[in-house]
């Protein structure tokens, strides 16, 4: 086993809890592949945007996000890269994103 098999197990077991409160498909398919957005050959808009999201709250060191796992990703860098090109998100965009997720932060 490794952190790729914790991911999954992570993805799996959100899943399954939103699946049990009855949310929408879309919102359970985000949450089980937010590390892996493609599916059956194709990019998952939400799970794409989930990934670039939690991608950012790492960024900016979220204290939300518990200490031991702050530094560690199990996304693998092509799913994070696939994500980003899906969304096609600009470098301005990208700057927005972040500064508004630092100021978010320092409300916190």
């Amino acid at each position: 086993t490794g952190w790729g098999t914790i991911g999954r197990v992570h993805e799996e077991a959100g899943s399954i809890l939103l699946k049990l409160w009855k949310m929408p498909n879309d919102i359970v398919m985000a949450v089980s592949h937010h590390h892996h957005p493609i599916v059956d050959g194709r990019v998952r808009p939400m799970a794409a945007i989930v990934t670039v999201a939690e991608s950012h709250v790492r960024e900016v060191g979220v204290p939300a996000i518990d200490t031991t796992l702050r530094d560690f990703d199990m996304t693998m860098p092509q799913s994070f890269q696939q994500a980003y090109d899906f969304l096609d998100l600009s470098p301005k965009v990208e700057d927005a994103i972040l500064a508004e997720a630092e100021r978010l932060e320092e409300l916190m």
